[in-house]
């Protein structure tokens, strides 16, 4: 396995119709076929925007169910997975998006208190590299395209890319506590290799559930978690942010 598209791959020749995804607060539930059907669309729209092996993407929403279809649909494409802290605001999404030369950010039009749809557009002109905005939620503005809109227009049949493993996968930022946000770049073969034996070391099989409140803009969500169940074809259980009382 190389990449979590590799991944989601095994996991669809071996258990299909196994539940890969659930969200259950938000009664969304994929089988792992579905998961990868879903994956295939969004990678074939994204390819029609131009996006190419080794293109940043950036991805700046809560946990849910789109956040790991376009996960998969990246490494997919051999494109670098951008992920954003869901408590960044206007200085710091400036900076990673222009550090990181983000060609499209895919995002949710808002969480908690932040309104990242307004914050894009206003902070999308600053951001020289950025061509698509690509928001999970229903909205009708212009320049700003909708998910669902191009997942039912795209087709299923999907050519993916296969990058090597040292090949950069993904940049994740820190927090920026001390100054501006740094990046850490991540390969595939580093990331896979992370949730390989994470998930071994947890004895974690095809028949466990793995559910965590870590968000899946941190490492440890959306590498040690998901793409540790995708390593040993467990279903991941997603909550969209830790909340103590639920």
């Amino acid at each position: 396995l190389r990449t979590a598209y590799d991944a989601l791959q095994m996991c669809v020749q071996n258990w299909p119709d196994q539940e890969g995804l659930v969200f259950p607060l938000a009664n969304q539930r994929l089988s792992f076929g579905q998961w990868l059907a879903q994956s295939h669309r969004l990678a074939n729209a994204l390819r029609q925007l131009g996006i190419r092996q080794g293109d940043t993407v950036a991805l700046w929403a809560e946990n849910r169910v789109e956040w790991a279809i376009t996960q998969t649909a990246l490494a997919g494409l051999g494109a670098v997975l951008v992920p954003i802290n869901t408590h960044f605001r206007e200085t710091d999404l400036s900076f990673v998006l222009n550090h990181s030369r983000a060609k499209a950010i895919l995002l949710s039009q808002r969480f908690r208190s932040g309104e990242y749809l307004e914050i894009i557009e206003i902070q999308r002109q600053s951001a020289a590299d950025l061509k698509h905005v690509i928001c999970f939620d229903p909205v009708d503005r212009p320049h700003v395209l909708r998910y669902d809109h191009l997942i039912n227009a795209a087709q299923d049949t999907f050519v993916p890319v296969v990058p090597t493993p040292r090949a950069l996968g993904s940049v994740q930022y820190t927090s920026g506590t001390t100054g501006q946000p740094k990046g850490a770049a991540l390969s595939f073969e580093g990331m896979m290799l992370n949730a390989v034996t994470t998930a071994r070391r947890l004895r974690i099989t095809h028949e466990d559930r793995w559910t965590s409140i870590i968000p899946l803009f941190h490492c440890a969500g959306c590498i040690m978690n998901l793409m540790g169940c995708l390593s040993s074809g467990a279903t991941y259980v997603g909550i969209p942010a830790f909340d103590a009382e639920d």
